[in-house]
């Protein structure tokens, strides 16, 4: 890969000056000791650091080059190959965005050759203001396999196996430097604790919190902190405290393992959540809460920027982009407008904002694949908004204060002291103001909702009036329709019959044909007339139904005001349970204020004792500088001793080796000799045995032959014996 850097590690050496641990400050104003030289500098630093690349084709390879423009900014170039698409093992895909060079800003670069210690020296000004009560973050980000995780904790292994401190990443190394300062400060007589945490901020459908260094399920929440009301805190995070190196290590181990354990149960990817590693320190100079300074640092590893890009989107990824928006927003307005910082929002967000006071390193990894090009270009982006828009950016060195500077400030310190009883009790004032201005504010809230209710009621009375008046005018009237109906066809029936009886005594009488013609005529009115009535009754019906539909309608209406009255009786009655208990709240309020008060009484009595206090401290300061002089002339002869010594014993040393050398000569020599001497012995015995072999083979020899003249012998023996009969019975 083609790359033009500043030097041989493709490091930009553009790191900010550490903050002067020598000083004392307040709790409230300990980076204010130190403002005026860092008004200029940026509160957001960012550096980009490159992994080594996985592809042994150079065509598929970014090329990438840094150019500094000054002290604070690098322009990083981005170039792709120009054979892309033409190797026979690359081929170009539509991840990649284009083919024109991108240039983009940082403050520092470091390429694939960059160590760990180059990239935690970036981090070095924020751990050691961290000791002087300023608050700061360090956030890590990139795709997956860009090399986050090993940036942040060193190389990928099994987390239960101790790495050595070569391979350590910026979390552990920031422990090593911490308790080193922490020495330093605890030999010139400070008294320091340090604290830390190891959460998980898993961005599911709903954001889950996890304690990384507990497993007893406990409930977090983010909330404002007391102390510092630009900060937010989360409680029920299990602090560890830590008194070495080995302890914190311990501790992010730990996380680590319990981070494992909760991706294999998720059966999730974590590059959907974000860790989070905080380390609390405190710093108490004296005896008083006066001379405590409190810091913190945050240790941020971010989701992974891949996983926001993905074509499938769900609901887990789009919170996951809503807290990296959120983030970005509130960096943005933090280095670009120093007064008017945006409201977090989410609890990553809320954690990470330190303060509008807060200095903040982004690390950007990336990866210089052509593969990975499209995330390259996005995370560089990213990047590029959160930097300022000027060009250079003015750095301010860190000057040594003087004695006289000392009492300056120190002059200054009582006279914030001596107005902060002021300040507090005007601010106490306007709080007493507000809670008696909500307290009315309620007040006549729930008087408006009492005539509300009575207006309610009245109107309740007024529609049951009215509907009860309906239903009798109602009644009236189907009851009078009815009569009419009933009475009118019974006159009908009446006169028909009488007509009937009339027609039919003519019928009889006249039988005749004209007197039938007439009935027939008078017939037929008749039944038109009890058609009219049939229609009158149905007509009757139809409005008797619509006023049955309205009196229903009514009763519903009535139903309803009568559950918005019970709704009004259950809302005047939490009214008057928040009266009452804004009403002890008010009372707490006024023992708060009253207990304030007796503090500022304290407190102003503590003040005299904290001059008298300085004014010794200030006397104290120049003796232990005349005794570290004297101490450092005594070490001054004491090390030209220890040289003289060192001299005289490397002579002895020679002396030794010469005398050891002719030892070792005499002693080869005799070993020569010695061996010559075992050489010949060993011949004459090999002689002697070779001769006792011979001898020894005669004697078996001779031996043999005894044996068979015995065994002959033996064989003759019977022949002998009966031969010497026979010779004796020829006796």
């Amino acid at each position: 890969m083609a790359m033009t850097l500043l030097n041989a590690r493709g490091i930009t050496p553009t790191p900010f000056e550490p903050a002067s641990p020598k000083e004392y400050a307040l709790p409230c104003q300990a980076c204010n000791v130190q403002q005026e030289a860092r008004e200029e500098s940026p509160r957001i630093r960012m550096i980009v650091r490159c992994r080594p690349s996985r592809e042994k084709v150079p065509g598929a390879r970014l090329q990438l080059s840094a150019i500094g423009r000054g002290r604070e900014e690098v322009a990083l170039t981005v170039q792709f190959p120009a054979s892309l698409g033409k190797e026979e093992n690359v081929q170009e895909t539509q991840a990649t965005p284009t083919k024109v060079p991108r240039v983009f800003r940082c403050n520092a670069y470091l390429g694939p050759d960059a160590s760990h210690e180059d990239v935690f020296s970036h981090a070095v000004p924020l751990v050691e203001q961290t000791l002087d009560g300023c608050s700061s973050t360090i956030f890590c980000c990139g795709a997956t396999g860009a090399g986050k995780s090993y940036t942040l904790g060193g190389p990928a292994a099994d987390v239960s196996i101790r790495r050595s401190s070569a391979s350590w990443g910026i979390m552990q190394r920031t422990a090593s430097l911490l308790f080193e300062v922490v020495k330093e400060r605890e030999a010139r007589g400070h008294a320091v604790s340090v604290e830390a945490s190891y959460m998980q901020i898993f961005a599911g459908h709903r954001e889950t919190l996890t304690d990384l260094l507990t497993a007893d399920g406990s409930k977090l929440e983010v909330n404002q902190d007391p102390l510092n009301c630009e900060t937010f805190v989360c409680e029920g995070l299990h602090r560890i405290p830590c008194k070495s190196t080995e302890d914190m290590c311990e501790a992010i181990y730990a996380g680590q393992r319990r981070a494992v354990q909760l991706e294999t149960s998720r059966s999730h990817a974590t590059p959907r959540s974000h860790a989070i590693l905080t380390v609390y320190v405190e710093v108490s100079s004296g005896q008083g809460l006066a001379e405590r300074q409190r810091g913190k640092l945050h240790i941020v590893d971010l989701a992974s920027s891949d996983v926001l890009s993905g074509t499938k989107a769900s609901s887990e990824v789009d919170v996951v982009k809503r807290h990296v928006d959120g983030m970005g927003r509130v960096l943005c307005t933090l280095n670009r407008h120093r007064g008017n910082v945006a409201q977090p929002e989410s609890p990553l967000t809320k954690l990470c904002h330190a303060g509008s006071s807060a200095r903040k390193l982004f690390i950007a990894n990336i990866c210089p694949d052509v593969a990975c090009a499209d995330e390259t270009i996005k995370t560089l982006e990213v990047c590029e908004q959160l930097l300022p828009a000027s060009g250079n950016l003015a750095r301010i060195e860190q000057e040594q204060a003087s004695l006289h500077q000392m009492r300056a400030r120190h002059a200054e310190v009582l006279r914030i002291l001596e107005s902060k009883a002021a300040e507090c009790c005007e601010r106490e004032t306007q709080e007493r103001e507000r809670v008696v201005d909500e307290v009315s504010k309620l007040s006549q809230g729930v008087l408006s909702q009492l005539s509300t209710e009575k207006s309610m009621e009245q109107m309740r009375l007024e529609q049951v009036e009215k509907i009860e008046s309906m239903r009798a005018e109602l009644a009236q009237t189907v009851r009078a329709e009815f009569d009419k109906m009933r009475l009118s066809t019974v006159q009908d029936l009446d006169v028909i019959k009488k007509t009937m009886e009339e027609h039919v005594i003519q019928i009889d009488e006249h039988q005749g044909s004209k007197s039938i013609d007439q009935y027939e005529v008078r017939l037929a009115k008749m039944n038109v007339d009890l058609e009219t009535s049939d229609k009158a009754r149905r007509s009757a019906e139809e409005e008797i139904a619509e006023l049955r539909v309205r009196l229903a309608s009514s009763q519903e209406r009535t139903n309803m005001l009568h559950t918005r009255q019970d709704e009004f009786r259950k809302e005047r009655t939490t009214f008057e349970d928040e009266r009452k208990t804004l009403r002890l709240s008010q009372e707490q309020q006024w023992q708060k204020i009253s207990g304030v008060e007796s503090e500022l009484q304290k407190f102003r009595a503590q003040t005299e004792m904290q001059r008298a206090e300085l004014s010794r401290l200030a006397m104290a300061r120049s003796e232990d500088a005349e005794a570290v002089r004297r101490e450092r002339e005594a070490w001054r002869m004491r090390e030209a001793e220890l040289q003289r010594e060192v001299s005289e014993t490397q002579r002895k040393l020679e002396d030794n080796r010469a005398e050891t050398e002719m030892q070792m000569l005499r002693c080869e020599t005799e070993q020569r000799e010695a061996c010559s001497q075992l050489r010949m012995q060993i011949g004459r015995l090999e002689v002697e045995a070779a001769s006792r072999v011979e001898q020894l083979n005669k004697a078996r020899q001779i031996q043999a032959k005894l044996e068979g003249a015995r065994d002959s012998a033996q064989q003759r023996e019977p022949e002998l014996a009966h031969r010497g009969s026979f010779d004796h019975r020829q006796q």
